[in-house]
């Protein structure tokens, strides 16, 4: 059996290497899902954590857990120590309960409020006595030695930090008296410690400590062993000295995937609910990252379930791909099962049959599927555009055990796919097989169910309520099944025109029959009467244009818009802060004149001055602009009291802003272009522009004046205001104007004013140097150039539009929408050209005696080539045509949803990128040609001259 078996697949090896295709394609496409998601997801993880710690300080470590609990009126002695041992339960069963490494931890208890009793110490200075588990191995020793854990004679032994030492004169080995400020009168109520050691802190085991540890410097605090600070205040009699006690866990986050970050949060959950059950006021808990995780792993699901909308059409597509060769492989066996059936063969040995040769493929495929589907997602993850890649490295991939289980689930229904059509060919008699031949043109099921029109009303009907209805989910994520949805409405299409073609040709022929040619004539008799056979191959190229088309497009408005928002958000080509300094010594005029020269403490700060037409000589810079951005400022409508705060400032030089800066005109005012606000600004050098929140705050109008202060001056605790502005116009959208804008507090409110009526005001104001490049000029060439000038020595900080595209394109939806819809239409491209191969070789080997008969008939050589080019031109031709005019209405009217799906920050605008287009119709056309050629060489190969003679014996 198994001999007859691999003789099978040797003798019909490219029937079986289509298959094999199917089956592959189908494992590693399933495989890549969970290995691209898992990388992607891991790389957003790094990014949110990076980002975390670079808001905050690089000694706050993202995963940190810290609770606080403070001991009140409402906590007798014995509940106190009652309520520290029941939290040390609690949060260790916590952690107990969810697997989940920790870095490290601590617990501490402290006493404060502590006044030391000593002349040369500051008497009003507070200080704290606590012990802190596991600092001994965070911190170095400088001078002294470590506490002991036993208390002697009433005496604590402590160590504290450097800083510590160094500002209020402790001395090493002295004992010191303490009282807490409460019962400062009470002559009973003191404690006693001795200072053993000095220690410096090792903050860069970040792990450990907590962030108001490190902003301290752990000064005013003295260190207790636990062993010793518990015996010492663990009892009724001294509990009530017990202030506060703390809990810190650090867990290590990063490299996580989304399943194994649910414990903390859980923990998170937990622990926030312990704390709950506490007095009110009590107690403090903070979990800093915590809803930036949830935000994640809700981007994660979005991002999961958005690989299997964009992967679905091409797997459903797949699937019929192998449905078709199984079908094709089976109907070029039914003569040999029939004849087996007829010697004997039981249905369950033929089926077993058909069960080795797909166990064959299957096993074939759960071995190589896996890795290749590793492959592919690193394709889609250096995706830079549809159809376009480059050399970019950060997703960590791996191959995943998920992969595995999703390849073996692909196995098991590409099995199903191939043995429903060879079940249904072995309960088959060889009579009933003759009468099935001999109706060829029974019409399916799906065309006599109405299925294609039920579809069709269905992908219409969804578009209106798309039409009418938010796509944005609640968590601000996108509504990604308008995709499939449009996918559906492409193969409600296709199906549509399968059943329309047949009535289409039958009209053609009926008005042109007489006038034909005999090769046409015979094309028409052929593709009418062969109409079941080739739906396979019209249906496939149909969708791969199709779908090709509409994912083109959808790409193209995908990346065009990243590439406008990174114009958008960079506010150039390059963006150069200068070093500004301040002089040290000053020339100053006063008001009456006269000039003075001092020190900068005596005279109003003045910035050390630098020219900038240096820069502008780099080859490869075309324009130059001044921006100044002052963020904190004051802003109120004329004749109002009330001040709002947190305006960000924005200084521009108009005519040279509008050559340098870049605005999306349709985003500005639908009706008036935004160079006309940059020329009402040029006219009038008080104008300003307000940003539509702040507008509607202080209720500004066009027209209105209204008051600026920037520079905090004040009478009488009254702020005034320094300058006093027009107001031209309203704007939704401006250069930089964006959420998480640096430096910004809030991002709502912006004000756009003149920097040369600002200098008047205020000509200490900085700026920055907003750079124009020329087309095709390099950014480092200009850098080096900056450089080898000596001009990099002024310079602070740069950023270049060009990293803040890359960051867009990198962008773990974007990489991947780019990437599947790439993948999928080489994927479809790859089963399309298989198929398109597959039908004609077994067209023509079964067609191999009409053609001897035409050509014994008189009809040459060329004309039987024409005839077949005719052929493929109603077949191919017209499903290409098709496919294109299908994925142009997809995209018409599908596409203006795609605004509704997607929360950018600008607004989509629907823009078609024709080049990529162009890459699908030379792609398909290289298709076309090749799979003409290869049908050449094997109509070459036939002999057709011989099949007459064939035939007779």
């Amino acid at each position: 059996m198994i001999k007859s078996v691999f003789r099978k697949i040797a003798n019909n090896f490219w029937l079986f290497f289509c298959l094999i295709l199917g089956s592959l394609l189908i494992t590693a496409i399933l495989a890549a899902i969970p290995i691209y998601t898992d990388g992607a997801l891991r790389k957003m993880l790094k990014i949110e954590l990076d980002k975390f710690s670079m808001e905050n300080n690089e000694y706050v470590s993202p995963g940190e857990l810290y609770a606080e609990l403070y001991f009140r009126g409402e906590y007798a002695p014995s509940g106190v120590l009652s309520v520290i041992d029941d939290t040390n339960q609690a949060t260790e069963e916590v952690f107990k309960n969810n697997k989940i490494k920790r870095n490290d931890s601590f617990r501490k208890v402290a006493v404060s409020n502590l006044g030391i009793l000593e002349e040369n110490i500051n008497q009003g200075h507070s200080y704290s006595m606590q012990y802190q588990t596991g600092i001994e191995d965070h911190i170095k020793i400088l001078e002294g030695r470590m506490y002991e854990n036993s208390v002697q004679d009433g005496v604590l032994e402590v160590i504290i930090s450097s800083s510590e030492y160094n500002s209020n004169y402790f001395t090493l080995g002295n004992l010191y008296t303490a009282k807490q400020r409460q019962y400062w009168e009470d002559e009973t109520k003191f404690l006693k410690f001795r200072v053993v050691g000095v220690y410096e802190p090792n903050y860069k085991d970040v792990n450990y400590w907590h962030k108001s540890d490190v902003e301290s410097g752990m000064r005013s605090i003295l260190i207790a062993s636990e062993e010793a600070f518990q015996k010492y205040f663990f009892n009724d009699g001294n509990a009530g000295y017990l202030s506060s006690a703390s809990w810190c866990y650090n867990v290590n986050l990063y490299g996580l995937s989304k399943d194994e970050l649910e414990p903390y949060i859980t923990i998170n959950e937990n622990l926030k609910e312990y704390f709950s059950t506490l007095y009110d006021g009590t107690w403090n808990y903070f979990a800093p990252i915590n809803e930036t995780l949830v935000e994640y792993i809700e981007k994660s699901e979005m991002l999961e379930l958005t690989m299997w909308i964009l992967n679905a059409p091409v797997l459903v597509m797949l699937l019929f791909y192998t449905y078709m060769v199984a079908k094709m492989i089976i109907e070029d066996d039914k003569n040999e099962i029939s004849s087996l059936k007829c010697r004997g063969a039981y249905p369950t040995q033929i089926f077993y049959r058909y069960f080795l040769e797909c166990g064959i493929i299957t096993v074939f495929s759960l071995i190589a599927g896996p890795p290749l589907g590793l492959f592919l997602s690193q394709i889609i993850g250096s995706a830079n555009g549809f159809l376009e890649f480059v050399n970019r490295t950060g997703l960590d991939l791996t191959l995943l055990p998920e992969a595995y289980f999703y390849a073996l689930i692909a196995g098991i229904v590409f099995m199903v796919m191939v043995l429903i059509p060879a079940y249904k060919a072995t309960k088959t008699t060889i009579v009933q097989h003759k009468q099935k031949k001999a109706r060829r043109n029974k019409r399916p099921l799906w065309e006599k169910a109405f299925l294609d029109v039920i579809l069709l009303a269905l992908s219409l009907y969804l578009l209106y309520i798309y039409q009418m209805t938010d796509l944005i989910t609640p968590e601000g994520g996108s509504d990604m099944t308008v995709y499939f949805i449009s996918t559906v409405f492409i193969f409600a299409c296709g199906m549509l025109f399968l059943r329309l073609y047949p009535y289409l040709l039958k009209l053609i022929y009926h008005f042109t029959k007489k006038r034909l040619p005999p090769t046409i004539y015979a094309t028409f008799v052929q593709v009418s009467r062969n109409g079941n056979e080739n739906r396979f191959l019209i249906m496939f190229l149909i969708l791969t244009m199709a779908v090709g088309i509409y994912s083109s497009n959808t790409a193209g408005i995908i990346n065009t818009n990243a590439e406008d928002i990174a114009k958008y958000k960079s506010g150039a080509d390059i963006v150069v802060t200068p070093n500004w300094e301040l002089d040290s010594v000053i020339t100053y005029t006063a008001e009456d004149g006269t000039t003075i020269t001092g020190m900068m403490a005596d005279l109003p700060a003045k910035y050390r001055t630098f020219s900038t037409d240096p820069f502008l000589e780099a080859d490869g810079i075309e324009d130059m602009t001044k921006v100044a951005n002052i963020t904190g400022s004051f802003a109120r409508k004329e004749l109002r009291t009330e001040w709002q705060r947190n305006v960000r400032l924005m200084a521009i030089e108009p005519y040279q802003f509008s050559q340098v800066s870049w605005i999306r005109p349709s985003v500005f005012n639908k009706d008036i272009h935004w160079y006309y606000y940059i020329n009402q600004m040029q006219q009038y050098p008080t104008g300003i522009l307000v940003s539509r929140e702040l507008a509607d705050l202080c209720d500004l109008k066009v027209g209105n004046t209204m008051e600026i202060s920037f520079l905090n001056t004040r009478v009488e605790d009254q702020l005034l205001p320094d300058a006093s502005c027009y107001v031209l116009g309203i704007f939704d959208y401006w250069p930089t104007f964006y959420e998480d804008y640096k430096d910004a507090e809030v991002t709502d409110f912006m004000v756009v004013m003149n920097l040369n009526y600002l200098l008047t005001v205020d000509d200490a104001v900085t700026y920055d140097l907003w750079f124009k490049k020329t087309d095709g000029a390099s950014s480092d060439a200009i850098y080096r150039q900056w450089e080898q000038a000596g001009l990099m020595e002024n310079v602070a900080e740069i950023s270049d539009r060009q990293s803040v595209l890359n960051a867009e394109k990198s962008d773990s939806l974007v990489m991947g929408l780019n990437g599947l819809f790439s993948m999928g239409f080489v994927a479809t491209m790859i089963i399309s050209f298989m198929g398109f191969l597959l039908y004609w070789l077994l067209s023509v080997r079964k067609r191999r005696l009409q053609f001897g008969v035409l050509r014994a008939m008189g009809l040459s050589k060329f004309k039987l080539s024409l005839m077949l080019l005719w052929e493929h031109l109603m077949t191919s031709g017209v499903s290409v045509a098709v496919g294109i005019s299908i994925g142009y209405l997809t995209s018409y009217l599908y596409l203006p949803v795609l605004k509704k799906t997607f929360k950018t920050m600008l607004p989509l605008t629907l823009s078609y990128n024709n080049a990529d287009n162009i890459k699908i119709y030379i792609i398909v056309a290289i298709m076309i040609v090749s799979g003409i050629a290869v049908l050449s060489e094997y109509i070459n190969r036939l002999k057709i001259n011989e099949a007459v003679k064939i035939g007779e014996e």
